[in-house]
């Protein structure tokens, strides 16, 4: 009975951060800043559900967190999406690329492994020198992704369209070798990898898209959410099936909630207190979530599953805060210098 009110609870909060506030959205506020820290923000709590260890799990956090990987495809997605806007905007900001994106993936990455190296000997009472030097293999497989997008936007003298087209292709190869080969692959997003590619895309074609979901929109936002319908459904069917479910239906699956998501913001826009803290430490609560449950299952194993799971998004939650307010000023004194 616990762990179904918490549950409850957790659903509400989450439909209510996406609408409440919500507003009627135009081509100004289509995808901006706001929108997608607040989808961020909520894909982050989806991929901290999946990850919840096996003696917590239950019936509706194993539902939700079923979404997880559009979630982490919708991180590469906003991540290329970012990337490609400001080189539009100004392509000589390619010039200081690593210097202002290695800042940003790699200080936060670094005070969570100090906080809870420092966190895990309180709760454990022995060192745990790994957690200090651990890296993120999201963030290997996003940085492996940063370069051969510098490289092709760097030294390519081709347009930008071609520029998209051999990023793209990068892509799609290392998704194939990230799915037939993930045992030596030291990251191996294989499927959501595609989150990349529709970054790029969009970002360039964003005036373009808009303007095409405008005409018709409720009959183009209900055909493609039943494409969403029927490839969930032949996804719940075929996913252990090699290559053909655990790969091509997922691929197509996340494409068509992905556009799905896009339509829907073409019409309503997201901003809420609620969203705009989850944007602000979206990013932070990917990386401690993992960290809190070793923590908390040491100290209550007994725990009940939708306490365990609410006790791990609070603390995850002001863990990313602290985390991120550390990191803005370290950053800011970084900038200043």
């Amino acid at each position: 009975m616990v762990t179904t009110i918490c549950m409850i609870v957790l659903v509400l909060v989450m439909a209510g951060t996406l609408i409440i506030g919500c507003k009627k959205g135009d081509e100004k506020t289509f995808f901006d800043k706001d929108n997608t820290g607040v989808m961020r923000g909520l894909f982050s709590i989806v991929i901290l559900l999946v990850h919840v260890p096996t003696q917590y799990q239950n019936t509706i956090q194993d539902m939700i967190g079923s979404f997880a990987y559009v979630g982490v495809s919708f991180f590469f997605m906003t991540s290329a999406y970012g990337l490609m806007l400001g080189f539009l905007k100004n392509p000589d900001s390619l010039k200081h690329f690593f210097r202002k994106r290695l800042i940003k993936l790699l200080i936060p990455m670094v005070l969570v492994n100090i906080l809870f190296f420092g966190s895990a000997f309180l709760a454990l009472k022995e060192f745990h020198f790994d957690i200090l030097f651990n890296v993120n293999k999201w963030i290997l497989q996003l940085l492996f992704f940063y370069i051969i997008y510098f490289v092709t936007f760097r030294f390519v003298k081709k347009s930008i369209k071609v520029k998209t087209i051999i990023v793209s292709t990068a892509v799609v190869a290392f998704s194939f070798l990230a799915y037939f080969f993930y045992e030596y692959m030291p990251f191996s997003w294989a499927s959501e990898s595609f989150g990349f590619i529709y970054g790029l895309i969009l970002a360039q074609y964003k005036s373009v898209f808009f303007s095409f979901s405008q005409k018709k929109w409720f009959l183009k936002t209900a055909l493609v959410g039943a494409m969403s319908m029927v490839f969930g459904v032949l996804y719940l069917k075929f996913k252990y099936a090699i290559f053909v479910g655990d790969y091509i239906v997922k691929i197509m699956l996340c494409l068509f909630i992905t556009l799905l998501i896009l339509l829907i913001n073409t019409k309503i826009s997201l901003s809420n207190f609620a969203g705009r803290f989850l944007s602000g430490v979206s990013y932070e609560i990917y990386l401690v979530h993992t960290h809190v449950f070793m923590i908390l299952s040491t100290l209550f194993a007994h725990m009940s599953s939708g306490t365990f799971i609410i006790l791990s998004i609070v603390i995850s939650l002001l863990s990313a805060k602290i985390v991120n307010m550390l990191s803005v000023l370290i950053q800011s004194k970084i900038k200043s210098n």
